[in-house]
């Protein structure tokens, strides 16, 4: 006889639910990736299916917190789906994140996985996320190395033969333009505000420069034009 599918579901998350509290555990456990860079990307993939919960937010967090890029890409995917089952994960991550785009250099895939956890972020009640969108316009503004390039200053140290070990780099064979992901971020929180608040006023200048606009409503009539769309319509539809 076929059992309830809701109640086998649930009975299945809860089979499965020690599963991810363990990978969590292990992974926030370590300070350099455990596995070759493919083996740990399909195993973050398949954690990222599984029923996050409120205990889970602690391990996230030590994850981005992490010195080794690859262990802070993984924090960040995985905090993508965590998301929409943690409740007021997001003020927790603000912190956090601000944090990490603070540090000297970010590896581009990072900055990648950190505009693609804000885009979980964007909807009318998610926190802003002020600092951290201030720290990544900070970001945008300087030059970035190029996926898998060595940062200048690393570069530096070891042409002067330091001791000091080589920071890590995650490099693949794809590219990447996190900056243009974040663009986008932009425009589609523009599009959403009728009136900038203290988030949206910060990645204006990104926008103005994009945009070739000056101040926040131009800047927007610019981009809903480059769409297709009458800016008269739009700004109705969100007044009313």
């Amino acid at each position: 006889m076929a059992g309830d599918p809701e109640r086998f579901l649930e009975r299945w998350q809860e089979r499965v639910g020690p599963l991810l509290d363990e990978a969590l555990e292990f992974l926030a456990g370590q300070e350099a990736p455990p596995f070759p860079d493919g083996v740990l990307g399909d195993w973050v993939d398949q954690l990222r299916t599984m029923p996050f919960g409120e205990r889970h937010a602690g391990p996230l967090i030590a994850l981005i917190d992490k010195d080794d890029p690859f262990l802070q890409e993984a924090g960040l995917r995985l905090a993508a789906p965590a998301a929409a089952r943690i409740d007021g994960l997001g003020e927790r991550l603000e912190i956090p994140l601000a944090r990490l785009l603070e540090r000297e250099a970010i590896d581009p895939w990072v900055l990648r996985a950190v505009v693609r956890l804000l885009g979980c972020f964007i909807g009318p009640e998610d926190p802003p996320l002020t600092a951290v969108y201030r720290e990544l316009v900070r970001v945008l503004e300087e030059p970035a190395p190029e996926a898998g390039e060595v940062p200048p200053e690393q570069e530096a140290r070891e042409g002067e033969g330091s001791e000091q070990e080589a920071r890590p780099a995650i490099m693949r064979n794809m590219f990447i333009n996190p900056r243009r992901e974040a663009i986008e971020l932009f425009e589609q929180i523009a599009l959403q505000s009728l009136h900038p608040g203290e988030r949206e006023r910060a990645l204006l200048p990104v926008l103005e420069e994009r945009h070739g606009a000056r101040g926040w409503r131009e800047t927007v009539v610019c981009l809903l034009e480059r769409m297709g769309i009458d800016p008269d319509d739009h700004f109705a539809i969100l007044d009313g």
